[in-house]
Order: C-alpha cells, then sequence, then structure tokens
C-alpha cells in the first residue's frame, strides 16, 4: 500500500512540476510589471520632491557607492 502512495504521489509531482514553470513564469511577468510601476513612479515622485542643492545628495550617493 505504501509503495502504491509513493508512486502515486511521484507521478502527481511530476505533472504539478510540468506545469509549475509555466505559472511561475506567468506571475514572474506579472510581478515585474507591478515593481516597474512602482518604480516609475517613485522616481516621479522623487523628481517632483528634488531639492534645489544636489551637492549634498550628490556627496552621499558618492559615500554610498564607495
Amino acid at each position: 500500500m505504501r509503495n502504491l502512495f509513493q508512486k502515486r504521489r511521484q507521478v502527481f509531482r511530476n505533472q504539478c512540476l510540468k506545469y509549475s514553470r509555466y505559472v511561475f513564469n506567468d506571475h514572474f511577468v506579472l510581478f515585474l510589471l507591478v515593481f516597474i510601476g512602482f518604480l516609475a513612479v517613485q522616481y516621479s515622485q522623487l523628481l517632483r520632491n528634488f531639492p534645489k542643492n544636489h551637492l549634498p545628495i550628490i556627496l552621499a550617493l558618492v559615500v554610498l557607492l564607495f
């Protein structure tokens, strides 16, 4: 009985694995679209609220990058 259960479980897993790459691929594309939209909104808000004095921001970026 255990062997039968193990065999059926293995067959079911193999069937699920065939289609899981398509499901994850579609969800990944959907996630990327939402994430790119989020980044675009954040970037537009950054540009809208960017301070006049750019020197402190440039110095902070240089320190963080190096």
